[in-house]
């Protein structure tokens, strides 16, 4: 064989390498990070309602977190269907995510600081987003969890905004993953 076609199948065999390699290392790094797994299907709730407004996807690679928002009803109890992408990153219990609503022609943006309570089961914290409509910045109480209702303690959270963990139980969560 000539130099030549040695050259090119040596340089197809690393191409197909490195593109296998590119694939699995983000597998591989995902399974052996420590950060909290919250992957998964979760319900929406807020402080308009005591059943869910809506469904979350979110995606997880290691610490990397993307996904979206599925609203289903709106804050007067009409059926809606609003649709929120965003992408985020979690540190120990402390999910941080940047979302907008890209049908939106105003373009809702915000941000979303969300704490992982009860054994990774629910999702506690605050949304603050402009919107274009009203032309102002709102804040509200937000919390998702993979159960189907409210718990008294979330119920509590949505309407006064203080999380409802004694300081012992946040000291094991800030030690156990």
């Amino acid at each position: 064989m000539s130099e030549f076609v040695l050259g090119v199948l040596a340089g197809i065999v690393s191409s197909v390498v490195m593109g296998l390699l590119a694939w699995v290392w983000p597998i591989i790094l995902a399974w052996s990070n420590k950060e909290t797994k919250i992957a998964g299907e979760w319900k929406w709730f807020d402080c308009t309602s005591n059943e869910s407004v809506g469904a979350v996807t979110i995606k997880q690679r290691g610490e990397h977190v993307t996904g979206e928002f599925i609203r289903s009803k709106s804050g007067d109890g009409q059926t809606t269907s609003r649709r929120f992408t965003f992408t985020g990153t979690i540190y120990g219990h402390t999910l941080i995510l940047s979302y907008r609503e890209p049908e939106d022609p105003k373009n809702i943006r915000g941000a979303i600081i969300l704490r992982v309570v009860s054994g990774r089961a629910d999702m506690y914290g605050k949304t603050m987003y402009f919107d274009g409509y009203r032309g102002k910045i709102s804040t509200i109480n937000f919390f998702i969890s993979r159960k189907e209702r409210l718990s008294d303690s979330a119920k509590e959270y949505l309407s006064s905004g203080e999380l409802p963990i004694s300081s012992k139980e946040h000291e094991t969560q800030n030690t156990t993953k």
